[in-house]
């Protein structure tokens, strides 16, 4: 992974939800299944919120991802 510069926040959230996407989805395929460590505080609040919506949810195969919370 490289360095990716944004020119907002909004183009941050989507870059980084995407990127949790395409890890997720290598994730499960090479070992069946995608752990996340994940922060609290209100910085990544944005990008569960839109990994929650209808276009990213569904690209995502839940029930192989294991969240664990800091």
């Amino acid at each position: 992974m490289g360095v990716t510069i944004v020119d907002n926040l909004d183009q941050l959230y989507k870059e980084a939800a995407d990127q949790f996407v395409d890890l997720a989805k290598e994730a499960i395929q090479e070992r069946g299944k995608f752990v996340v460590a994940l922060s609290g505080g209100s910085s990544p609040k944005a990008i569960f919120k839109l990994l929650a919506t209808r276009d990213y949810a569904e690209k995502i195969d839940w029930k192989n991802i294991y969240f664990f919370w800091f």
